[in-house]
């Protein structure tokens, strides 16, 4: 007889040592969970059993979103095996195969998105290739027209079409580049000035760091195992269910992050990329190769 969702939560948190369950319920209480959800006050996790806490998690976000949150949680403590089964239920994991490996696969349900970088975006700092699909970051600013579509403080680019509707994915090479920023943005995004990088902004994206460290941009920061290291990422978008999901291609089984419950509000949504530190951290830009990423065929 197949599992209940429920019952293989539950067998989930009971697979957890005891100090493990004790670091989720920390972790689960500080979770950022999506918008119009609220978190899980400490003292209803507290002195929680396993039984309990799928209660609570059930409770607050539900049949559906309680196996992402769940999930996001165990990857944060860095439970990855027993986060990867909850998002083989959820067919996240089948995302990651390459299209037309399964057409019986989720991934089947998705567009491949010929996704092109737009020129009247991209930072001074950023020169693309001929075919829009190559962005490096340079140590010289390049000769760029100023204009109001235009990144002109942190180094960033759009992809040239968006999307109001749809399933959609895109894979992005970044290779050996040490900093990077993938995922979507609202059109109307601030290009003007410091880029802030969270949903609140319209912003829901994934980051590298020269300091070898992940971040998914939540509301606050929320940081990822530093045992990643994909070379290639896969940015999927499910417009209708408000999702944003990140997969290294080049790894098994990885599932990196998902945003749920976007509010995309029928705007527009482009894909978003950084190239390079930001700020006062953009000297290590110019430490070693020059940053690049490239859009995938």
């Amino acid at each position: 007889m197949e599992m209940s969702r429920r019952d293989l939560l539950l067998y989930t948190l009971e697979d957890l040592a005891e100090e493990d369950f004790v670091r989720f319920k920390d972790a689960l209480h500080n979770f950022q969970p999506g918008e119009g959800y609220g978190r899980i006050p400490w003292n209803r996790l507290e002195n929680a059993r396993p039984v309990d806490v799928t209660r609570q998690l059930t409770n607050f976000y539900g049949e559906e979103y309680r196996l992402q949150v769940a999930a996001n949680v165990l990857d944060t403590i860095n439970q990855r095996p027993l986060a990867n089964r909850l998002y083989q239920a959820m067919g996240l994991n089948a995302l990651v195969s390459e299209a037309g490996a399964d057409t019986r696969g989720p991934l089947a349900l998705y567009n491949r998105a010929n996704v092109i970088l737009d020129p009247e975006t991209a930072h001074p700092c950023l020169s693309l290739s001929m075919d829009q699909k190559n962005a490096r970051r340079e140590s010289m600013w390049q000769n760029h027209p100023a204009n109001p579509k235009r990144f002109d403080t942190d180094p960033c680019v759009l992809g040239c079409e968006g999307f109001t509707s749809g399933r959609h994915y895109w894979d992005v090479e970044v290779g050996g580049a040490r900093s990077w920023v993938l995922g979507v943005a609202r059109e109307n995004v601030n290009r003007k000035g410091r880029v802030c990088l969270n949903p609140e902004e319209g912003i829901w994206a994934l980051r590298q760091s020269w300091g070898g460290w992940y971040v998914a941009y939540t509301t606050s920061a929320t940081y990822l195992p530093q045992q990643l290291c994909p070379q290639k990422v896969r940015v999927c978008l499910d417009y209708e269910r408000g999702q944003v999901a990140f997969f290294s291609v080049d790894v098994t089984d990885s599932h990196i992050f998902t945003f749920s419950s976007a509010s995309f509000a029928g705007e527009k949504i482009l894909p978003f990329f950084s190239v390079g530190e930001r700020g006062v951290y953009s000297f290590f830009s110019n430490v070693g190769p020059l940053p690049q990423i490239r859009l995938c065929p």
